[in-house]
């Protein structure tokens, strides 16, 4: 507040309510360039990243046990648990603005991890000890998935044998088998291509090829009597094999 003598306060009855305004305005004007000048710190920290830890983000991984690898998806190692992750190594795990990470120690099955991250988080994961059953249900969901894949394919050929595409089915064929070779199935269906063509040689060579990569398969077995029992043709001079 600022001195005004009385003698200038009586000659002017409206000076005091003038100095109160005054006031009033140079206080408001204070709070706003103080309010500024806060809002400015605030983004420039945030761009920054500097000074308040409150603009990092930053992820602690915990698990039991500890010493756990934390391995990005393509198997890369970044850091052993317990650990703080931000900077680059933050960086390395995050996929869309997600942590997506594997957790590995011996002795224990492998975890991903898909977690949101809002700045300062921590997350505590129990890992499952391995075990005889592990492997067992390992082992049966990737034979799984190359079964339910064999399967598929021999039926879409299968498909186009019956339909008689067989030059279509032939084209199929050889590419199955070009990543599968030692399928008895995929020489089955060989045999039967070549049957309905009439190249009865190259039938039973298809079908003995099946049964040498699968002997106890029934129905190449019953194929193989089959060809037995069926007469071949004639030889020059009319001489039947």
């Amino acid at each position: 507040m600022r001195r005004v003598c009385a003698k200038n306060i009586t000659n002017n009855p409206g000076l005091p309510d003038q100095i109160v305004e005054m006031d009033r305005a140079k206080d408001h004007s204070s709070v706003i360039n103080h309010a500024m000048a806060l809002v400015m710190a605030v983004v420039w920290l945030a761009v920054t990243g500097s000074g308040c830890a409150l603009f990092r983000t930053r992820v602690e991984l915990k698990t039991e046990p500890e010493g756990a690898e934390i391995l990005t998806l393509a198997g890369e190692k970044v850091a052993t648990t317990p650990a703080m992750l931000e900077g680059d190594a933050l960086k390395k795990l995050t996929i869309t603005g997600r942590l997506e990470c594997v957790l590995s120690a011996a002795g224990y099955e492998p975890k991903e991890l898909h977690l949101e991250t809002y700045g300062n988080d921590l997350h505590f994961t129990k890992l499952q000890k391995l075990d005889d059953g592990y492997f067992s249900k390992r082992v049966m969901r990737d034979f799984s998935q190359q079964a339910n894949e064999l399967s598929r394919k021999l039926l879409g050929i299968q498909g186009l044998v019956i339909t008689r595409r067989l030059d279509d089915a032939e084209k199929e064929l050889r590419t199955f088998q070009e990543r599968y070779p030692n399928v008895a199935a995929g020489y089955v269906l060989l045999s039967n291509i070549e049957r309905l063509r009439g190249n009865a040689e190259k039938a039973r060579a298809a079908i003995a090829r099946a049964q040498s990569l699968d002997p106890d398969d029934p129905v190449i077995n019953r194929m193989i009597a089959g060809e037995r029992k069926t007469p071949r043709p004639a030889a020059a001079g009319g001489i039947t094999r």
